[in-house]
């Protein structure tokens, strides 16, 4: 029966609450409030993440059919990959003949 004891003790320490035990019976520190949204450094649009609408995107459609819109974006992509081709010619190591 002895073992049953402490568990009963464990169980009613763990049940009191935590003022009880600051010394002193001195109140606990307040604990901080939840800022509101008033109390935000950010603007509250900046934390969304919003769905296009659709007028947007119809507009964005447009733009992608229009004559001149593909030959610009196989343009665009040219000198993208041409630019990646450089950086990495100039990256990769060099082979001399010194090791032959």
């Amino acid at each position: 029966m002895r073992p049953n004891g402490w568990f009963v003790l464990l169980a009613l320490l763990a049940a009191t609450p935590a003022s009880a035990q600051t010394a002193g019976g001195a109140p606990p520190p307040a604990s901080p409030a939840a800022p509101s949204d008033s109390d935000s450094k950010l603007p509250l649009a900046a934390m969304r993440h919003e769905q296009p609408r659709r007028d947007a995107v119809e507009e964005r459609e447009r733009a992608l059919e229009a004559p001149g819109a593909q030959k610009a974006q196989q343009r665009e992509d040219r000198q993208e990959d041409q630019l990646y081709d450089d950086i990495m010619r100039q990256s990769a190591p060099r082979a001399t003949g010194e090791g032959q």
